[in-house]
């Protein structure tokens, strides 16, 4: 049967782009949305994004199979290429004749190697789920079909780096150890712990940036941030997020650490696949139930004091006196062994693991 590759260059041939994901998953069990979905209308009409970036799709029979997108970063990983957005069926053939064009985009704008899944850069969302497909998906983080790895390997890709997900519900109790380094962190002279103020976001903006550049410098994939996109971050938090729930430490007035916690917004995108109603009203914040602990970081200057367990368990005893029921705390990167240990001793149980792929070309 004939293959077609395409580029997406019109709002109809957008729509089949945007459509072979709800086909994809129609049958899930999960009711599953790719969370960054919504987002293509926006960045499709976007001049620096249609500069920087192509969006594929192959066709089969005039129906679509497999879809990506091709992006490029300006002063940030100049010869590596992303490949984002990536959905397919489990079509080998026609997802190869995909990888090839959207490739050979990506060698004539003098890349040499390519990573992925990665929409839209390596801050956002990465890698395909490889185990864990019967674990509810949580919003932001990969979430496929089992074969996804399969025709990834068989189109010549390899592990470029693994990610992990633990796991809290109520009925898991913390552990004596994690309890005793939280108490003694709390003790800590200067210390000050605090909710995130969205009534101030341009001051929030600017402390939460400079935790996380210093915090994450060291993390691999990290871009660093710019106030502006620290601010459209938080802003966007605030429309569904709990403030009670994103928690930064200063000690002697110098901002220390940062744990951002997110209600999983994904039960809710199976009733507003187009688009949540936001700021999301009272009635909509109720039925959420479980959060994921998105985003943890201590400035190198404080680590090794316990603030780590001190937020943590500060989010989780905040989530379950607000009726929250289960967590997600992700994505963890396989050689961050400080942040796997604080996890393990926390009780929560590796649930997920999630792999990242790269390829020379």
């Amino acid at each position: 049967m004939p293959i077609q590759v395409i580029e997406i260059t019109t709002r109809s041939n957008l729509h089949k782009f945007m459509e072979l994901s709800r086909q994809i998953y129609k049958n899930d069990p999960f009711g599953f949305i790719p969370s960054m979905d919504n987002t293509l209308q926006d960045i499709f009409q976007n001049p620096f994004f249609r500069k920087r970036s192509k969006l594929f799709l192959a066709l089969r029979n005039n129906q679509p199979i497999a879809r990506v997108a091709a992006i490029t970063n300006q002063g940030y990983l100049e010869e590596t290429g992303l490949l984002g957005y990536f959905e397919a069926f489990e079509d080998t053939e026609a997802t190869g004749k995909l990888f090839h064009t959207a490739i050979n985009w990506l060698k004539d704008c003098k890349k040499n190697t390519v990573i992925g899944p990665v929409t839209f850069n390596t801050n956002q969302l990465i890698g395909v789920l490889t185990e864990g497909f019967s674990e509810e998906p949580y919003f932001m983080t990969p979430y496929n079909q089992p074969y996804y790895s399969l025709l990834l390997n068989n189109l010549g890709f390899n592990k470029a780096e693994d990610f992990y997900a633990y796991h809290w519900h109520q009925g898991i109790p913390f552990s004596e150890k994690i309890t005793k380094v939280s108490l003694r962190a709390k003790r800590i002279s200067g210390l000050k712990i605090r909710s995130i103020n969205f009534n101030h976001l341009n001051r929030e903006a600017t402390t939460v940036c400079s935790i996380l550049n210093q915090s994450m410098s060291d993390n691999w994939g990290y871009k660093p941030l710019s106030e502006i996109e620290t601010y459209q971050i938080l802003y966007g938090y605030k429309g569904y997020c709990e403030p009670d729930l994103m928690t930064v430490i200063e000690i002697d007035r110098q901002p220390a650490a940062i744990c951002l916690a997110v209600p999983n917004i994904n039960p809710l995108l199976r009733q507003y696949p187009r688009g949540l109603p936001l700021p999301l009203s009272q009635p909509l914040r109720k039925k959420m139930d479980t959060f994921r602990l998105a985003i943890l970081g201590v400035v190198p200057r404080f680590r090794c004091r316990g603030l780590e367990a001190l937020m943590i368990l500060r989010t989780i005893n905040t989530a379950i006196a607000k009726g929250y029921t289960g967590a997600e705390l992700s994505l963890i990167h396989e050689k961050n062994t400080i942040m796997n240990k604080i996890i393990s001793d926390t009780g929560c149980p590796k649930t997920k693991s999630f792999r990242l792929y790269q390829k020379d070309i």
